[in-house]
C-alpha cells in the first residue's frame, strides 16, 4: 500500500505539472496571436510569421511536448487507483499509452519543425532551396496531423474505459467518470466529422480539467478509499 501511495503521489504531481506545461504553451501561443493547433509549415506566410515571432513559438512547442511526456506517469497512477474495477482498466491504460506514443511523436515533429524550418526558410526565401524546404514542411505537417489524430483516437479510447471504471467505483469517485467519458466522446466526434471539428479542442480542454482533478485525487488518495 505504501508503494501505491508513493506512485500515486508522483503521478499526481506530474499530472499537475503536465497540465501547467500545456496551459503555458496555449497562453504563449494565444499571446502571439496563434491558434493552439498543428501549424501548416507548407505556407510561406506562416513560416515568415513564425520567424518574426522569435523564440517564443519554439518555447511553446517545447512546452507542448513536455506536457505529454509528463503525462506518461498519469496512466500508471490511474491504473493503480482503478485496477480493482476489472480488466477493462488495464486495457484502458494500455490504449492510453499506445495513443501517447503517437502524440509524443507528433509533438517531437512539431517542435523540430518549429525549431528549424522558419529560421532555415526565411533567409533563403528567394533561393531555389526554399522550394524544397516548403515541400518538406508540407509533408511533415501532414505526418504531424496524422499522428495527432491517431493518438487522440486511441488514447481517448483508454480514457473512456477509465471513465467507466470511475463511474463503477461509486461514491464521490463517480463524479470523475463523466468528465473522462465526455472528453473522449467530444474528441471522437471532432475527429469523425468535419462539421464538428470544433468539438475536438473542447474535448481536449475538458480533458485537461479532468487530468488536473485526477491529479489532486491521486495526491489525496488513501488505501482505505481505494
Amino acid at each position: 500500500m505504501m508503494a501505491d501511495r508513493l506512485v500515486l503521489r508522483i503521478a499526481g504531481v506530474l499530472s499537475l505539472l503536465a497540465v501547467a506545461a500545456i496551459v503555458a504553451a496555449i497562453v504563449i501561443r494565444i499571446g502571439l496571436g496563434r491558434d493552439f493547433g498543428p501549424e501548416d509549415f507548407s505556407q510561406s506566410v506562416i513560416l515568415q510569421q513564425l520567424y518574426l515571432a522569435g523564440p517564443a513559438v519554439v518555447q511553446a512547442a517545447l512546452l507542448a511536448l513536455i506536457g505529454p511526456l509528463l503525462l506518461l506517469a498519469a496512466g500508471l497512477g490511474w491504473h493503480r487507483m482503478l485496477r480493482a474495477q476489472g480488466s477493462h482498466v488495464t486495457l484502458g491504460a494500455i490504449l492510453w499509452y499506445v495513443g501517447m506514443v503517437f502524440l509524443i511523436l507528433q509533438g517531437a515533429v512539431e517542435y523540430s519543425l518549429m525549431s528549424f524550418l522558419p529560421q532555415a526558410y526565411v533567409p533563403a526565401a528567394e533561393l531555389p532551396l526554399s522550394t524544397g524546404l516548403i515541400a518538406a514542411g508540407g509533408a511533415l505537417s501532414v505526418v504531424a496531423r496524422s499522428l495527432a489524430a491517431i493518438g487522440d483516437a486511441v488514447s481517448f479510447a483508454g480514457i473512456l474505459l477509465l471513465g467507466v471504471a470511475l463511474w463503477q467505483m461509486g461514491g464521490r469517485w463517480r463524479i470523475f467518470g463523466p468528465g473522462g467519458m465526455g472528453a473522449a466522446l467530444l474528441v471522437w466526434l471532432g475527429l469523425a466529422s468535419g462539421e464538428l471539428v470544433f468539438l475536438r479542442p473542447v474535448g481536449q480542454g475538458i480533458f485537461l480539467l479532468w487530468v488536473a482533478a485526477m491529479g489532486v485525487a491521486m495526491l489525496r488518495w488513501k488505501p482505505a478509499e481505494g
